[in-house]
């Protein structure tokens, strides 16, 4: 999962007014548009998923966010 990836999960995520990650990868793996569009390359699990959200691109985020 890149950044980009997780930018788009994220926006998507609000957008579509997800209510928890397990409801986003569903989602993800089922939604025809999502899938081709949101989702990484190959898809991602739930807990792949929690551990990019949580720990991999914090550093970018900071920085996007300030």
């Amino acid at each position: 999962m890149t950044f980009e990836d997780q930018l788009n999960a994220l926006i998507f995520f609000h957008l579509e007014e997800h209510t928890s990650a397990r409801h986003l990868v569903q989602t993800l793996a089922e939604d025809d548009f999502a899938r081709t569009h949101i989702a990484p390359e190959g898809g991602i699990s739930r807990s792949s998923f929690s551990e990019a959200i949580n720990e991999r691109g914090l550093e970018q985020f900071m920085t996007v966010f300030e």
